[in-house]
């Protein structure tokens, strides 16, 4: 694997420096990051416990436009009980409330990826333990975007090279955050802070290496679902549902991301909880638009402002 080099300094909420920029992450920094880590004894909480998150999800539940894949009551409480057996130290869980109040958005996103893979695991993944395992990655997809510019992550406008170099410095301080915080680089929740744009063709990045993990994946296809979904200063209009789950299909028929995943997804958004087996099938006809408004376009630039 690439070693990484840090382009800026990764720091934490408080502004300590936990690496400057310049640094290589090779096994002298990163252990030299574990040694320091586990002088901390951070609590731990479970993450709906914490502030007003499990009040929001469900808030974010009931209203478009996930009012239909997070209907039914059963439904509902198998996520939200997937959910709740995942537990973070304190200081990631005060990186998303700082998200909470200085850019909602990151915060909302964050959650409902959250949620997303837990019922994309409860369809996907049928081991318990393995089930747990794969929710543990996705709460903190997003922490090292605590390192960019507000002005830079709430821009209305299109993103000069300058902007989108610090927007995907996000993975790798995110990796470092995540890493340092759980005290161990090479645990899930790690790798997919950085490689969560990554894809299964080699063209993401960090590392612009082929995927093949069905957990990352499951993370990388709501990163992208909810990315669409959403209103953002530079596309005032979000993508229907229907265009934001073409935009998955044609990534999946280009080997970009995993099919079984967008299908699961796509069959997930159907009314009908158990459609018989004729409409389990996933039409390849093209019938969305692209938001007007969009400053961005799809895929490659437009993945990038999430």
């Amino acid at each position: 694997m690439k070693t990484l080099g840090l382009q800026f300094p990764v720091q934490t909420l408080d502004g300590q420096i936990l690496l400057p920029s310049g640094t290589l992450l090779d096994a002298d920094a990163i252990g030299g990051l574990m040694e320091q880590s586990r002088s901390e004894n951070w609590p731990r909480l479970p993450v709906l416990e914490y502030s007003t998150i499990r009040k929001d999800i469900l808030y974010f539940f009931t209203h478009p436009p996930y009012e239909i894949i997070f209907s039914g009551e059963k439904r509902v409480n198998d996520v939200l009980g997937l959910m709740q057996e995942v537990s973070l130290p304190l200081p990631l869980l005060e990186i998303l409330e700082r998200f909470r109040e200085a850019d909602f958005y990151t915060y909302r996103h964050m959650l409902l990826v959250f949620a997303l893979s837990a019922l994309l695991a409860r369809e996907m993944v049928e081991d318990p333990e393995e089930r747990r395992h794969s929710l543990r990655a996705s709460p903190t997809h997003d922490v090292g975007k605590i390192g960019v510019p507000l002005e830079v992550l709430r821009k209305p406008t299109t993103l000069t090279p300058s902007d989108r170099q610090i927007l995907r410095h996000h993975v790798i301080s995110g990796f470092v955050l995540a890493g340092y915080y759980l005290q161990d680089f090479t645990l899930l929740p790690v790798c997919v802070a950085r490689d969560h744009h990554e894809r299964r063709d080699g063209s993401g990045y960090p590392l612009g290496e082929a995927i093949d993990d069905l957990f990352l994946e499951m993370v990388i296809v709501a990163d992208i679902y909810d990315a669409l979904l959403s209103p953002r200063p530079y596309r005032p209009n979000a993508y229907e549902k229907r265009s934001a789950l073409e935009v998955l299909t044609t990534m999946a028929e280009k080997g970009k991301v995993r099919w079984d995943v967008v299908e699961t997804l796509i069959i997930l958004n159907r009314r009908r909880k158990h459609p018989p087996d004729g409409e389990r099938r996933v039409s390849r006809e093209r019938r969305g638009a692209e938001p007007a408004g969009n400053s961005y376009s799809l895929p490659s630039r437009d993945e990038e402002r999430h």
